[in-house]
């Protein structure tokens, strides 16, 4: 199931995800449950990046998903979940957004 339909159908995810976004105080459970959701909101990236060089998805799918993750990897909270979970953030999404020169790849 695509990660934003998960969110629009289970509004405890959302809620959840809305206060991790947020920088709340989570429970032990919950963050485990948010650095699960973050992994995979991470490998979904990849998976389009994938499907994108296969053309797979169009080009406005693609700016679209990296928009949204660029969106994303800026949130503090995010990126210290990530970071907790053993990602290097910089090179994980460093080729996704940005090319070996500095410039915008996808966007």
């Amino acid at each position: 199931m695509h990660i934003h339909a998960q969110i629009a159908e289970n509004s405890e995810l959302a809620e959840l995800i809305e206060s991790a976004l947020a920088g709340q105080e989570l429970s032990d459970v919950e963050a485990r449950q948010f650095r699960s959701w973050a992994l995979q909101y991470i490998s979904q990236a990849h998976d389009m990046l994938r499907h994108y060089e296969e053309n797979l998805v169009s080009r406005s799918e693609i700016v679209s998903a990296f928009t949204n993750i660029r969106r994303m990897a800026e949130n503090p909270s995010f990126r210290k979940t990530l970071e907790q979970a053993g990602i290097d953030i910089s090179s994980r999404l460093g080729g996704l957004i940005l090319d070996e020169d500095g410039y915008e790849k996808w966007l």
